[in-house]
């Protein structure tokens, strides 16, 4: 039964895509259980606002500030797919007269645009709201 398993096992691994998908907002409640599954067939980079270690499946996280269009197209830099799992992120300079609504719009508008310019061939969107 063990060596039935293990055969089983093998065989899955070796069908990994090899594809990296990066997942925006890996940190969160979703995120966590995602980069586990995920792990099974392609190579699951997060995206967190704060710097973290590989962790949940995830083969690396990279530190971004999606409301910076530059920095959200550096992380994307490599992947083939993406994850936009981000709601209620607040800027950094918290200098700012939008609404919760206009946040989560601007960020994922940089995220899309981001996608865009580093070739990622598709995003899956999961709303919150």
């Amino acid at each position: 039964m063990n060596e039935q398993f293990l055969s089983e096992t093998d065989e899955r691994v070796s069908q990994k895509s090899g594809s990296i998908v990066a997942v925006a907002g890996a940190s969160g409640f979703i995120g966590q259980s995602l980069g586990k599954a995920l792990a099974t067939e392609y190579e699951p980079r997060g995206l967190s606002r704060s710097r973290r270690s590989p962790s949940n499946g995830y083969s690396e996280f990279r530190q971004v500030d999606l409301f910076s269009l530059r920095a959200t197209e550096t992380a994307l830099q490599g992947a083939e797919l993406g994850i936009y799992l981000v709601h209620s992120m607040l800027p950094a300079a918290r200098l700012v007269q939008g609404t919760f609504e206009d946040l989560d719009v601007l960020c994922a508008h940089n995220f899309a645009m981001a996608a865009k310019r580093a070739g990622l061939k598709q995003i899956v969107y999961v709303g919150g709201l």
